[in-house]
């Protein structure tokens, strides 16, 4: 699984979501660990996208249309492509993920500053099949999944 209820979502990792979240709720310990923070996540998206783009997932056309656009449903495949290409048996996708929620379900160490394990999706249930993201990923996942067997 790329991500879990207690980490940022695909789409919250990508937009730092998740750190303006924890700005909000003033939980860092100064400006220099909210800043620490930011700079490793440009990090972590640059070596992202180096490999996903090692890996053919990627090409340098999308890179440019993905530091305009944020997380696109090309990019969530992509990322989930990336992961099912790794020895695992089981591939896990995050609900959140296919309906592109910016807000990660839970946020450890907080039990009244937010309402955690309380968000409702943004999409109904009988309309995630039809989600971009869905859509998205449907061909790649689906051909590795008949060559694992």
């Amino acid at each position: 699984c790329v991500t879990t209820h207690d980490l940022a979502t695909l789409s919250g990792f990508w937009s730092e979501a998740d750190i303006n979240l924890k700005r909000e709720l003033d939980l860092y310990p100064d400006a220099a660990a909210e800043d620490g923070e930011r700079s490793a996540r440009d990090g972590d998206r640059r070596h992202l996208l180096e490999a996903l783009d090692e890996q053919g997932l990627l090409s340098v056309s999308m890179q440019s249309d993905v530091a305009k656009a944020g997380m696109t449903p090309k990019l969530v495949a992509a990322v989930h492509e990336y992961l099912s290409r790794s020895p695992v048996r089981l591939l896990l996708v995050q609900l959140d993920d296919l309906t592109e929620e910016g807000e990660q379900l839970n946020l450890p160490g907080t039990d009244l500053e937010r309402p955690n394990w309380r968000r409702r999706l943004h999409l109904k249930i009988k309309d995630v099949a039809d989600a971009p993201v869905v859509r998205a990923m449907a061909t790649g996942l689906k051909d590795r999944a008949y060559k694992s067997q």
